[in-house]
C-alpha cells in the first residue's frame, strides 16, 4: 500500500526528490514499533544500497529529528527514493511524499500521518500515534466474561451429588469416585478443625501425588482456609521463609521435622489406603461448614522474589472459579492428566478443572512424572483428554508420546516456545493451545490455538473472556497495535496481591492492573505477541526466577562482595544458570563448593546456578551498572569453547 502524504518541505541540503519530513516520520513510527532506547535507524538509497544511521533523543522536537535526518540524507546525494530501517521489524519505503509500509501497510502509513500532523515543536516521544484502527483492533480483542458463580469446592459438591459413583480420580492402582472423595475431604475437615485451623488461615501442604492430596485441599477450603503448596525438599530455612511470608500457621506434610518454623503446627495427613470409610456418608450430610465466599481467599502460591525473600501470592475463589470456569467454555476436557506439581499454580487447572466439571483426573505419581520416558508411556496408553506442559516439558515428553493425538488436547506455557516445537505439537494431530499468563493473573489469562504454518514468534494470543489487556509505554499511556510495551492484565483473574508485602503489591498492582514486566506487543489480528522481558525475571524450565534473588543470598557469604546472576543458551531446550561473583580484597576467600553449600541452604534446586564463576571486578557499562551483557557473552562463550581457562569479560 502506497500512501501520499502532504510535507512542509525539506531541509536545506536534502535531494528535493524525497521528503525529509516523511523519512522523519517514519523513522520516528518505527522506532515506536521497536520500544527502542532512541530514535535511531538506518536510510538507505535502495539505488546505489548506500546507507546512513540517523539517532536522536525521544526528548528532541520534531523539528530537530527532521533536521538531523535532512543532514544525514545529504551525504547520500541526489537520491529518488529512502528505504527507512529500524532492527528487524518492517520497514518503510519514503518516495518524494509517499510511504510504502513493507507490512501492517494501513496502520503504519495512518501513524506516519499522525506524525506529520504534529507540531513542531512537540518532542517526538510525546506524540500520539493511536488511530482509530489501533482502538478497533484492541477493542474486538476482548470478550466478556462469565458472570460470578460457585466457587470451586461448590462446583466439585455439585457434582458429588450429581454422580456420586463416578470416578473422580484415577490413579496408577486405585480410583476414586466423586462420593468418596468428598466425604474424605468432609472427615478430614475435622481433623484440622480440632487441630486448630479456621475460616482466614493459610495451610502450608506438601503431600505425595496421591488422592489424599486432593483430599487435603477440599478440607482446607471446607474451613474457608487456604492452602499454599510447598515442597518438603527444599531448604528448611527456605521453607521457615516461605511460611513466615505467608504467616501459614499450620502445615500437613509427611515428615513433622521438615518446618521448625515456631508457631506453624504440622498436621498428619489424610490416612491411605482404604481412603472411602466402611460406610461413608451421604454428600448431603457431609459438608463441613458454609462453603467458602468469592472474596476468600482460595490458595496462596509462591514465587521467586527480588529482594531475597520469596513472594506469595494470594488467589481468592473468585479468580479461580473464573478461570476453571472460562477453560471449561474453551476446551471440554473430560479426563485431564495431572502431572505439575502442586508448587507451579498451573497445576491446579489440571486439578480441579476435570472435578468442577464431572470429569475425571488422571492422577500421576511423581516418579512417573519426573521419568519423561515412563511418563510418555503412561500418557499414551491411558490417553486423557487434555495434557498440559512447559515448552521445556514438552521437548522431554514428546520423543516419547504415542504418533498420533488426534482427538486430544495440549495446552503449553509457562515460558516462551519456539515456532518449531510449536509446529512439533501440532503436527502430532492434537488440538494445540499456547497459553499465557503470571501467577498474578491466576494461571493463565491469554491463549492461541494453533495451526500450521505457524507463525514466528508464536503469538500468546488474545485475552481470555473477562481478561482486560493493556500495553502501556514508558510513559505509562496504551501504545499503538505493533509497538512493544509492558503488558498489564486486569479482570475478574486478578489476585489479591503478595501477602505480608503492602509496598510491593502497591507497586505492581495500580488501578485494577498487574504490571507483569513482560514485554508484548498487539499484532493487527488482535493477538498478542511476546518479546522478553523488562527487568531480570527468567525463566528456565517453567520455573520463575529472580536473578536478584540469587545474588542477593550470594551477596551474604562473608567473602562475597558483588555478585550478578546471568541466563544462557547452550541449546534450544538448555538454558544455563551461571553466577559471576566478585571476591577478593582482604577479605576471607571462598571456595565453590563452599559457595554452593552456601546457596542450597537456603535456595531450592531450580535456583542454583550450573556454574560459579569468581572474577576480581565484574564488567561495568559507562554508567557504571554491571554490564550484564558483556557477563553473557563471556558465558555463551565458554558454553561453546571445547577447552580453555576461566574468562574474564572485558
Amino acid at each position: 500500500m502506497t500512501r501520499s502524504l502532504v510535507a512542509t518541505g525539506n531541509a536545506a541540503g536534502a535531494s528535493a526528490s524525497v521528503n525529509v519530513e516523511t523519512v522523519a516520520a517514519s523513522l520516528l513510527v518505527l522506532a515506536h514499533a521497536g520500544a527502542a532506547q532512541t530514535v535511531t535507524g538506518e536510510l538507505t538509497d535502495p539505488a546505489t544500497g548506500r546507507s546512513v544511521t540517523v539517532s536522536a533523543p525521544w526528548r528532541a522536537r520534531r523539528s530537530v529529528l527532521a533536521a538531523a535526518v535532512g543532514k544525514q540524507m545529504a551525504r547520500l546525494g541526489a537520491v529518488t527514493a529512502i528505504r527507512v530501517d529500524h532492527g528487524d521489524g518492517p520497514h518503510v519505503l519514503v518516495t518524494g511524499a509517499d510511504v510504502t509500509p513493507s507490512a501492517d501497510a494501513a496502520l503504519l502509513a495512518g501513524r506516519v500521518d499522525r506524525a506529520l500532523g504534529a507540531a513542531d515543536n512537540v518532542p517526538v516521544g510525546a506524540i500520539d500515534l493511536h488511530g482509530e484502527e489501533d482502538l478497533r483492533i484492541v477493542a474486538a480483542a476482548h470478550r466478556p466474561g462469565r458472570a460470578p458463580g460457585d466457587s470451586v469446592p461448590a462446583l466439585v459438591r455439585a457434582q458429588a451429588l450429581a454422580r456420586p459413583q463416578a470416578t473422580a480420580i484415577e490413579e496408577a492402582t486405585r480410583s476414586v469416585s466423586y462420593a468418596d472423595l468428598v466425604a474424605a475431604a468432609d472427615r478430614y475437615a475435622g481433623v484440622l478443625r480440632a487441630a486448630g485451623v479456621a475460616s482466614g488461615d493459610v495451610v502450608a501442604v506438601g503431600l505425595p501425588r496421591r488422592a489424599e492430596l486432593v483430599v487435603t485441599l477440599l478440607a482446607v477450603w471446607s474451613l474457608r482456609a487456604a492452602f499454599l503448596p510447598v515442597d518438603p525438599g527444599h531448604p528448611r530455612a527456605r521453607l521457615d521463609t516461605l511460611l513466615d511470608t505467608a504467616d501459614a500457621r499450620f502445615a500437613v506434610l509427611t515428615d513433622p521435622q521438615a518446618v521448625t518454623r515456631p508457631g506453624c503446627r504440622v498436621v498428619a495427613p489424610p490416612d491411605g489406603d482404604p481412603l472411602p470409610a466402611a460406610a461413608p456418608l451421604p454428600v448431603e450430610a457431609t459438608s463441613a461448614g458454609d462453603p467458602p465466599t468469592g472474596d476468600d481467599l482460595a490458595y496462596a502460591m509462591s514465587t521467586s522474589g527480588s529482594t531475597g525473600r520469596p513472594k506469595v501470592v494470594g488467589v481468592s475463589h473468585a479468580a479461580l472459579a473464573h478461570c476453571v470456569a472460562t477453560f471449561a467454555d474453551l476446551l471440554a476436557p473430560g479426563t485431564v492428566a495431572g502431572t505439575t506439581a502442586l508448587t507451579f499454580d498451573i497445576s491446579l487447572l489440571e486439578l480441579f478443572l476435570p472435578l468442577a466439571t464431572g470429569g475425571r483426573l488422571l492422577l500421576v505419581d511423581d516418579a512417573t512424572r519426573r521419568d519423561p520416558a515412563r511418563l510418555g508411556g503412561y500418557l499414551s496408553a491411558a490417553r486423557p483428554d487434555l495434557i498440559q506442559a512447559t515448552p521445556s516439558g514438552w521437548r522431554l515428553l514428546l520423543p516419547h508420546l504415542s504418533g498420533d493425538l488426534a482427538g486430544r488436547t495440549l495446552l503449553c506455557g509457562g515460558e516462551a516456545v519456539t515456532a518449531d516445537l510449536a509446529a512439533r505439537l501440532v503436527d502430532t494431530g492434537a488440538t494445540v493451545w499456547n497459553v499465557y499468563g503470571p501467577t498474578e493473573a491466576t494461571i493463565w489469562c491469554t491463549a492461541q490455538r494453533l495451526d500450521r504454518p505457524v507463525p514466528d514468534p508464536v503469538p500468546i494470543g488474545a485475552p481470555l473472556p473477562g481478561t482486560v489487556a493493556v500495553v502501556r509505554g514508558r510513559d505509562g499511556r496504551p501504545v499503538p497495535v505493533g509497538q512493544v510495551g509492558e503488558l498489564h492484565v486486569g479482570g475478574p483473574q486478578l489476585a489479591v496481591g503478595y501477602l505480608g508485602d503492602a509496598d510491593r503489591t502497591a507497586e505492581v498492582f495500580r488501578d485494577d492492573e498487574y504490571r507483569t514486566g513482560d514485554l508484548c506487543a498487539w499484532r493487527p489480528d488482535g493477538t498478542l505477541s511476546y518479546h522478553g522481558r523488562a527487568d531480570n525475571q527468567v525463566k528456565i524450565r517453567g520455573h520463575r526466577i529472580e536473578l536478584e534473588e540469587i545474588e542477593t543470598y550470594a551477596e551474604r557469604h562473608p567473602a562475597v562482595n558483588q555478585a550478578a546472576a546471568v541466563v544462557v543458551s547452550a541449546a534450544e531446550d538448555d538454558q544455563r544458570l551461571v553466577l559471576y561473583v566478585r571476591t577478593g580484597g582482604d577479605g576471607p576467600t571462598v571456595t565453590d563448593a563452599a559457595l554452593r553449600e552456601h546457596l542450597a541452604a537456603s535456595l531450592p534446586t531450580a535456583l542454583l546456578p550450573q556454574r560459579i564463576v569468581a572474577l576480581p571486578e565484574l564488567p561495568l557499562t559507562p554508567s557504571q551498572k554491571v554490564d550484564r551483557r558483556a557477563l553473557r557473552e563471556a558465558a555463551t562463550a565458554h558454553i561453546h569453547r571445547r577447552a580453555g581457562s576461566e574468562e574474564t569479560p572485558s
